[in-house]
């Protein structure tokens, strides 16, 4: 009996008592057969990594205009197109719907430096990619050009 527009107490208690009876239970209950052995997780070596042929990408951050910028380069490292914007599930989609993956560990990495990227915007922290988030103003340890207060400022001089 559809519920739609019945307004009847006694009768929406009835209707619920007849589709609990029908209920098989817990999620599970009743299963039959075995579920398999989940597998244990583990990372790729870095020699086992399979690059995607239709090219790489660098993520980064607008700190000013609040976006996460991926620059997608040709396997042959030339610049080819950006995707912008401030959601990191809208980027990762608007990646897949241009046909710009090939390789699903590639698309599964970049949904993970991507979503990292968010988070660094949403709580104030410093992203560079593959490599942790940090506190703002310290440069990570592998920042390209040092810490951030030991870089030098336009003017020659380190920024304190």
């Amino acid at each position: 009996m559809p519920l739609i527009g019945v307004t009847d107490v006694e009768a929406i208690l009835a209707t619920a008592r007849r589709l609990q009876a029908r209920t098989p239970g817990r999620w599970g209950a009743g299963v039959r057969h075995a579920f398999p052995k989940p597998l244990s997780a583990t990372r790729n070596r870095m020699g086992e990594i399979t690059l995607d042929p239709l090219g790489l990408f660098l993520v980064g951050i607008r700190r000013e205009t609040g976006e996460i910028v991926v620059d997608h380069y040709s396997a042959d490292r030339r610049y080819r197109s950006a995707v912008a914007g401030t959601d990191a599930e809208a980027i990762c989609h608007t990646l897949v719907r241009a046909g710009l993956i090939s390789e699903l560990s590639h698309g599964a990495y970049l949904g993970r430096e991507v979503a990292k990227a968010e988070e660094a915007l949403r709580w104030g922290l410093e992203y560079e990619q593959d490599r942790p988030l940090f506190p703002p103003g310290q440069g990570g340890r592998w920042a390209p050009f040092g810490r951030r207060a030991e870089r030098p400022a336009e003017g020659g001089q380190p920024t304190t």
